[in-house]
């Protein structure tokens, strides 16, 4: 209509691939010819993707309103050809989205949005490859990790005059993970660690970002004067476990930054 509109999609995605890595153990003779069953790997993975969804817009005079959401249902399927094991898992990802946009002017806007996503678990992060390089750095899977879900808020303004070359921007963003997936570390008395991913629900992992700028024609001096101001940061968790105590670990990491250009 003259104020709505729909963005319908569906996608169908097949994939398949195939991992073969083979380790020989010392035959007596010389040679390396004896197949390590325990090290070796033969993998063929099936993956089938379902994605449909629909995406809302509305604009009426100088208000622009968008949303709606995406769904994939995947289906994997990976087969462990030296061990004769089969290893399924379906699940479903959903991508939400919603925006407001609203222009003052031609050269004035202000919009806010939002957006999420489902983080699947990676398959080294479920069954990783055995290797051998380093026995004193081992990964273990964890076939119970469940999806994480990610959320980002954005918001931007701009403002621009022609007749004295001033520019207004202002943008910051903020995201924080539900459920996310952490590291989990345990070294032994030898100094042996093994490490292995679990979902930790008590606390979000998060980040943000703010950024604004501010520049102006200065006429006596026929020149551009412009500032700048920026900051980010981000603080996330993992579990360190010795023979003593369990500790649970927040790294937090913030940079701030400031400019000025003259031309």
């Amino acid at each position: 209509t003259k104020t709505w509109d729909v963005i319908g999609k569906y996608g169908l995605t097949v994939m398949n691939g195939k991992s073969d890595r083979r380790y020989f153990n010392h035959a007596g003779n010389g040679s390396y010819s004896i197949l390590d069953t325990l090290y070796s790997n033969n993998f063929e993975l099936n993956q089938m993707i379902k994605q449909g969804g629909a995406i809302f817009n509305y604009k009426k005079g100088k208000t622009v309103i968008n949303f709606g959401s995406k769904f994939s249902d995947v289906n994997f399927k990976q087969e462990d050809i030296y061990h004769n094991k089969t290893y399924i898992r379906n699940f479903i990802n959903y991508m939400p989205q919603a925006s407001y946009q609203y222009r003052f002017s031609q050269q004035k806007s202000l919009r806010v949005s939002y957006t999420g996503n489902t983080n699947q678990p990676s398959l080294d992060q479920l069954q990783p490859v055995r290797v051998n390089n380093d026995p004193f750095n081992i990964t273990v899977g964890n076939q119970d990790l469940r999806p994480s879900f990610r959320s980002n808020i954005n918001a931007n303004y701009n403002s621009y005059k022609v007749l004295t070359n001033q520019s207004i921007y202002l943008s910051g963003s903020y995201s924080f993970t539900t459920n996310p997936i952490i590291s989990d570390v345990t070294t032994d008395n030898i100094g042996k660690s093994t490490y292995r991913s679990i979902n930790y629900n008590d606390k979000m992992q998060t980040n943000f970002y703010i950024y604004s700028q501010f520049s102006r024609k200065i006429s006596f001096l026929d020149m551009n004067v412009g500032v700048n101001l920026n900051a980010n940061g981000s603080s996330s968790y993992n579990f360190i476990t010795t023979n003593l105590n369990r500790t649970l670990n927040n790294t937090k990491n913030s940079t701030y930054g400031g400019g000025v250009n003259i031309s």
